[in-house]
């Protein structure tokens, strides 16, 4: 599996760039030293900006504001997706030519599966592209049939998406939290084979900082 040379590894957060920084772990010549920046704030947060960073950015789409009256449902609803629409017109209108907006889907913010991270492929803006984010689109109740939910994110997103953000996943009372790989539920075959399968061979790697050697152990690679 081609995985080293486009295994990336998020690093501490950059003041210069307001976000996590994503650094390749083997030298490449045609890569800066900081290939993406993963921001801190969500793209409906007020606060989001663009950092200053060309290349790849990495934003969580985010969550709809409640108010007193309003339903959690309620996110996932035409006015989420209306909200994420404004919030993606308001980004792209405010990108430089050499900055790319790559949306990561997340169980709990507007752009949350499947359907939801097509519609962000499909919406086919320039500039505009989703990572394949496998841990952080599961709910508690898909864990019964884990295997058939990955098989199919990998199916329908492996070739669509612009990089692979590759977390664990652990149990932290009733939520479902994001983890180094081999430190939570993910059956590990099951993901190497569906990385063989349906990766693109230059598709990059995001994976996260902490225990990276157990986690290349776990990706069958060696330092």
């Amino acid at each position: 599996m081609n995985l080293r040379s486009n295994l990336f590894v998020e690093h501490g957060v950059s003041a210069d760039a307001h976000g996590v920084q994503c650094r390749s772990i083997t030298p490449r010549s045609d890569l800066e030293s900081t290939w993406a920046v993963h921001t801190e704030q969500a793209l409906l947060e007020s606060s989001w900006c663009w950092p200053q960073h060309q290349g790849i950015v990495i934003a969580r789409s985010g969550r709809l504001a409640q108010t007193e009256n309003s339903a959690p449902w309620q996110m996932w609803s035409n006015a989420g997706h209306e909200a994420f629409a404004q919030a993606i017109a308001r980004a792209l209108g405010q990108r430089q030519p050499d900055q790319q907006l790559c949306v990561l889907p997340d169980a709990n913010d507007v752009i949350s599966d499947l359907p939801s991270a097509l519609g962000v492929v499909t919406s086919a803006q320039e500039g505009l592209s989703v990572a394949l984010a496998p841990a952080q689109i599961l709910t508690n109740s898909m864990l019964g049939s884990l295997e058939d939910h990955l098989l199919r994110v990998f199916e329908v997103m492996a070739r669509r998406c612009n990089l692979i953000y590759l977390t664990d996943l652990r149990r932290e009372g009733e939520d479902l939290v994001a983890c180094p790989l081999g430190q939570g539920l993910l059956p590990r075959r099951l993901i190497l084979d569906l990385l063989e399968a349906w990766r693109p061979p230059a598709c990059p790697v995001v994976i996260m900082a902490e225990n990276v050697s157990d986690q290349f152990d776990w990706l069958e690679l060696t330092i």
